[in-house]
């Protein structure tokens, strides 16, 4: 009996093992935010640089967390378009709005508004064929609603800089002052 009991225990703790590590496969991104996909397609034309006076535009597509200290977490997925004024200077300025996809999803029931639509004020530069923005999160539609996912929180801190007709992988990070975070990554594409 007691050899049995031992092949039962090591037959449960491999199988918990073998689970533990799929879930965790299953949720791990192989190709973390600055990782090139070796796999991925790489296109050696660069673009002329951009003329002034010409309006450009930035699509940006992120997935925002927030994970608390005491537990749990809510996500959201954003996108959105940024129409990119370039003026004689290569001075970009702009106003663009993100919209959330498919809700908010929290470990936990929420019964305040989440935002549906955030409006983000657009400032940079173009230098060549380089395109360096920073964004401010300027109003929420509804108004008086809140972003619980966390890209109201992460907005200002994205570092978006890429070649015109190019894409970039970003990622920001936001402590939320009660030792839990807010995270943000996705694509920033300029054409």
């Amino acid at each position: 009996m007691r050899r049995s009991v031992k092949v039962i225990g090591w037959v449960f703790a491999f199988s918990a093992s073998f689970a533990v590590g799929a879930v965790i496969a299953a949720h791990s991104d192989p190709f973390p935010p600055g990782v090139t996909d070796p796999g991925a397609a790489v296109t050696s034309t660069t673009p002329p640089p951009t003329p002034a006076g010409t309006t450009l535009t930035g699509t940006l597509d992120l997935r925002t967390v927030h994970t608390l200290y005491v537990g749990g977490a809510c996500r959201t997925n954003w996108r959105g378009t940024l129409p990119l004024q370039v003026d004689s200077t290569g001075t970009v300025t702009g106003t663009g709005t993100l919209d959330l996809l498919g809700g908010l999803h929290c470990d936990f029931p929420v019964v305040q508004v989440q935002a549906k639509t955030i409006t983000v004020s657009v400032a940079g530069s173009v230098k060549g064929q380089r395109v360096s923005l920073t964004l401010t999160d300027t109003g929420r539609d509804p108004k008086a609603s809140s972003d619980f996912g966390g890209l109201a929180h992460t907005v200002e801190f994205l570092k978006l800089s890429v070649a015109t007709g190019g894409s970039q992988q970003v990622h920001a990070y936001r402590s939320d002052g009660d030792r839990g975070g807010y995270t943000a990554a996705g694509t920033f594409t300029v054409g």
